[in-house]
């Protein structure tokens, strides 16, 4: 099976994962609230989902998306171990589906891939290991061609990442890109110590807090930040 999720939260409150072992063919936890028109209409986030102790052993990590029309508010995931997963966090969507995701928290994670497999590369499906990505699924875009912001765009903000370790061999420890017409607002990066076969990315944020961040790219630039700006 390569669609297979292993827990999908959908419209979900109050939800509390862990102390469990997940092996997932696509992500091994999914948070979602809807899809497009009809997930604006019916209107029900996924909010207060609390996910820690938990140990991921394959697939794409936990992802918030991108079927979140609904909004997602109020996710703390800590104390989890990634061991050759592809993604650990990603928070993805696309022009149309718009909604919020905000209030998201990551802590004391240590994610360690040492197989570069070519199945783990970089694709349209997740690009980084810390994956903030409004272009999801889509193969070629220009991040500073902007469109008219609409109740279909996405918006993203605050949201933290503290405590992490990052070791990867086959993509991007961090990707962040936003469309310009609405920037990712207030992402804070604290105690970040990455390794991967690329840089960090980042296109389009408004508030960008970094302290004590460390990345080391095998190949290619450390850091690639455009329209970026700094707290």
């Amino acid at each position: 099976m390569h669609n297979g999720d292993g827990i999908d939260p959908d419209s979900s409150s109050d939800v509390y994962i862990f102390n469990t072992m997940i092996a997932g063919q696509d992500n091994c936890i999914a948070i979602k609230s809807g899809k497009d028109a009809e997930g604006r209409r019916i209107g029900l986030p996924s909010e207060n989902i609390r996910i820690t102790n938990c140990c991921f052993t394959s697939g794409g990590g936990i992802a918030i998306g991108s079927e979140m029309s609904g909004g997602v508010k109020n996710v703390y995931v800590r104390d989890c171990v990634f061991k050759n997963a592809k993604i650990m966090a990603t928070i993805k969507a696309l022009r149309g589906r718009g909604s919020i995701a905000e209030n998201i928290r990551f802590e004391d994670i240590k994610f360690v891939n040492t197989d570069n497999n070519p199945a783990f590369k970089p694709t349209k499906w997740s690009r980084g290991v810390i994956n903030i990505d409004h272009y999801y699924s889509v193969e070629e875009f220009d991040p500073q061609t902007k469109f008219p912001f609409d109740e279909g765009s996405p918006v993203f903000r605050d949201i933290t990442f503290k405590n992490i370790y990052i070791e990867d061999k086959s993509k991007y420890p961090i990707y962040m890109t936003a469309v310009p017409e609405s920037p990712l607002k207030n992402i804070s990066l604290e105690n970040i110590d990455a390794k991967g076969r690329y840089g960090f990315i980042a296109n389009n944020i408004d508030g960008l807090k970094l302290r004590n961040v460390t990345v080391k790219a095998d190949e290619g630039v450390d850091y690639c930040f455009k329209n970026v700006s700094l707290k």
